[in-house]
């Protein structure tokens, strides 16, 4: 930590962000596993685009490693690197996942997960089985009732890219 920190404060911003593009790149091209430093490196880099990405890749990693408050640190930096559309969606089901987890659900978040996500898509029952989760665990079992009802009308899509019955 001592020489990271000698070189750091020789460098200026500039060189720092290039620096870890050029980090993450290699270890992109080096097949590199572990999402988190993907994700610092492209994130430290301003390189948004592609830390989101890796962002939402530790956020999953995250929750299945039983590591929930981690899930949703990963997902709301995600989020705040400006996120919109699927990605958003796949982002805010991960942490309203997670917070259901730790039974501090908000169903607000999964909502809006849920406008975002393919419609009948393995993530929207996922976050529709969330949403519904949330409300009852709040102890407003009432709010989930048009929710249940969307489920009998609702269709199952498949999705390509993922195994039977994974949504995140």
């Amino acid at each position: 930590a001592l020489l990271r920190d000698a070189a750091y404060a020789m460098m200026s911003d500039e060189d720092r962000r290039t620096s870890h593009g050029f980090a993450g790149d290699w270890l992109e091209r080096n097949s590199e596993k572990d999402a988190r430093v993907l994700s610092d490196h492209f994130e430290t880099a301003h390189l948004d685009d592609r830390a989101r990405r890796w962002l939402l890749r530790a956020a999953k990693s995250a929750i299945e490693a039983g590591d929930a408050r981690g899930a949703i640190a990963f997902a709301n930096r995600g989020v705040a690197l400006r996120a919109q559309g699927l990605e958003r969606g796949q982002l805010l089901l991960s942490r309203g996942y997670a917070e259901g987890l730790i039974d501090e659900p908000t169903p607000e978040l999964v909502r809006e997960a849920l406008d975002l996500l393919g419609f009948g898509t393995a993530s929207w029952w996922l976050g529709l089985a969330v949403l519904i989760f949330g409300c009852c665990m709040r102890g407003r079992p009432e709010e989930a009732v048009p929710h249940v009802k969307l489920a009998t009308l609702a269709p199952f899509i498949p999705e390509r890219h993922l195994f039977f019955g994974q949504g995140l």
